[in-house]
């Protein structure tokens, strides 16, 4: 069945979740002033690990993360990544390949 969960986020990096494989992140905001993502998510699936990061204007980005949504909270602006284990390695092989 596929549905809607809400995940909430600490601020900082290495927000590791535990969600159905395939879920697609569709909002990333501020409720309770915790940050949140929401996702849809199919409860049929398997779960695996994913790990995401709320990164702040300014601060280092790593290569293995992939940008999702960027959010204003007052004065601060915060940035959703996800790191991907294989990303870096997936963008070289598109550019060597095409």
């Amino acid at each position: 069945m596929k549905t809607i969960y809400k995940y909430t986020l600490q601020m900082n990096c290495g927000n590791q979740i535990l969600m159905p494989k395939d879920s697609l992140v569709i909002k990333f905001a501020i409720q309770n002033n915790q940050p949140c993502i929401w996702a849809i998510v199919d409860t049929d699936s398997i779960y695996e690990n994913r790990i995401f990061s709320v990164v702040g204007t300014g601060w280092q980005i790593e290569n293995n993360m992939r940008y999702i949504d960027t959010i204003l909270d007052g004065q601060f602006v915060w940035h959703l990544f996800e790191q991907t284990q294989n990303w870096s390695e997936k963008w070289i092989m598109y550019q060597t390949h095409g």
